[in-house]
This record gives C-alpha cells, structure tokens and sequence, in this order.
C-alpha cells in the first residue's frame, strides 16, 4: 500500500526506514501527540511529517482504508482449502 521507492538516476538515496516512517505516523496517531514530542529513536519529526503530507496528497491514507473496509470482520480473508 505505501508506495514503493521508484528507482532514480539522480539524487540522494533514502537514509531513512520506510517502516519507521509507518511506525512513527501510527505512534503519533496513538499517543495524540504533536509531530514534535516523537520519542528520538524514530525518525525525524519533520521526515515523518512530510512523508505523511506526501501520502496523504496521493491519497494513500483513503485507499488503505478502503481495502482495510473491504475486509470480513475477522481483519484478514481466509482461503477456502
């Protein structure tokens, strides 16, 4: 759901763990906290800030809660043997 890194022929690589990211953003919606009063261990607040600005312009954040909807109660589909 998080978009991949797109392969660039410029330009720095990511430094940064896009999971921590994921984490970062779930954490602050969690604690209901500002961006600035992230624990240090996670990545920068102005990092994970513009990454979630960036995602929530494309509308990743509408599209993951729309295939999350989708799915039975139990949270995850199972497969008929």
């Amino acid at each position: 759901m998080i978009p991949a890194e797109r392969k660039r022929k410029r330009g720095k690589k990511r430094e940064v763990d896009m999971r921590e990211v994921v984490n970062a953003i779930f954490y602050i919606l969690r604690a209901g906290c500002s961006w600035r009063m992230m624990p240090h261990d996670l990545p920068a607040c102005l990092t994970v800030y513009s990454y979630f600005r960036r995602w929530e312009r494309k509308e990743v954040w509408q599209k993951i809660h729309t295939v999350l909807r989708s799915l039975p109660a139990g949270g995850y589909a199972i497969a008929a043997a």
